[in-house]
């Protein structure tokens, strides 16, 4: 799911959670709920973490 491919370059990043919602200007729980699919992520900050995280959008996008 969209969730854990969200946290896995976030985890080899060595990047936390509240860091990453500071990036993306949104509350403390925002990356906590898309990690656990529990938060729709907008398109725009999909880009966001595709340019943050240095990957292809299909590598989140990817299942398993």
């Amino acid at each position: 799911m969209l969730g854990e491919n969200l946290k896995e370059p976030r985890e080899n990043n060595g990047l936390n959670q509240p860091g990453i919602d500071a990036a993306l200007c949104v509350d403390k729980t925002y990356v906590s709920r898309m990690e656990s699919n529990s938060k729709l992520l907008s398109r725009d900050k999909l880009r966001t973490l595709v340019r943050f995280y240095s990957v292809k959008e299909s590598n989140l996008k990817a299942s398993g």
